[in-house]
C-alpha cells in the first residue's frame, strides 16, 4: 500500500468484504502502512480522504491503529475532540460519534491517557445535547471499568446524579453502566414507567 487513496474503494466497502481473512489482510496493511508514516502527514491524509461518521470507512482506520496504540494515541485523543465538536451541531451527531467506538479503551491505552479520555467525556455529561449525553456516558463504558474505578470517583458520582436525567434513555444506560461497575446506588429501581418504555422502544439508539 503507497497511500489510504489507493485502497480507499476497499476500506470503505470493508464489512462487504466476505472473507474474515481478507478483512483482517486490509486492516494489517493499513496499520503496516500508517507506521512508514509521520503522524501529522498520516492525520491529514485520514481526515482530507474519510469523512469523520459511520460507515465511511473511517472505523476501519481506527481499528487498525490500535494495533500500535501508544503512537497513535494522540490521534485518537485528537478525534475524539474534532468528532464531539462537529456532533455537537450537526444533524447526523449520532452517526458521527458511533464510529469512535473502534478506538477502544482503557485496557489498550496508557494510564495518562485513558484518563485525559475520561476527563474529556465527563465534560459532556452536562451537555445540552443529548446525543452528546448520551454518546459520552456510552464511550465512558470504553475507560472506566471494575479495575480502573478507584480512579474515577467523581465521574461515577456524577454518573449516579444524572440517573435523574431528563431523558429515559440517558438514564437506562447510566444505570447498566453503575450496575457492571458496582456502583448503582443501593436500592435505586429503575421507573415503571420506565421499563414499559425499554420494552416498547429500544434503549441503545436515539
Amino acid at each position: 500500500m503507497n497511500s489510504l487513496s489507493e485502497r480507499k474503494q476497499q476500506i470503505v466497502g470493508f464489512w462487504e468484504i466476505e472473507e474474515d481473512a481478507q478483512r483482517d489482510k486490509l486492516v494489517a496493511e493499513i496499520s503496516a502502512y500508517a507506521n512508514t508514516q509521520d503522524p501529522d502527514a498520516f492525520s491529514k491524509e485520514v481526515r482530507s480522504q474519510f469523512e469523520q461518521i459511520n460507515f465511511s470507512g473511517i472505523s476501519v482506520i481506527y481499528e487498525a491503529l490500535t494495533a500500535d496504540p501508544d503512537k497513535w494515541a494522540p490521534f485518537f485523543k485528537e478525534e475524539y475532540k474534532r468528532a464531539f465538536k462537529t456532533a455537537e451541531t450537526a444533524e447526523n451527531g449520532w452517526d458521527i460519534l458511533e464510529c469512535l467506538e473502534e478506538i477502544g479503551g482503557a485496557k489498550t491505552y496508557p494510564e495518562k491517557v485513558s484518563d485525559d479520555m475520561v476527563s474529556f467525556l465527563a465534560q459532556h455529561l452536562s451537555s445540552n445535547n443529548d446525543v452528546l449525553r448520551y454518546k459520552a456516558v456510552w464511550l465512558l463504558g470504553d475507560w472506566i471499568g471494575p479495575e480502573n474505578v478507584i480512579r474515577h470517583t467523581r465521574v461515577v458520582a456524577n454518573l449516579e446524579e444524572k440517573l435523574k436525567d431528563p431523558n429515559w434513555k440517558i438514564r437506562y444506560i447510566i444505570k447498566g453502566f453503575l450496575e457492571d461497575l458496582g456502583k448503582l446506588p443501593p436500592g435505586y429501581q429503575t421507573g415503571f414507567i420506565d421499563k414499559i418504555r425499554a420494552k416498547i422502544s429500544s434503549p441503545y439508539k436515539l
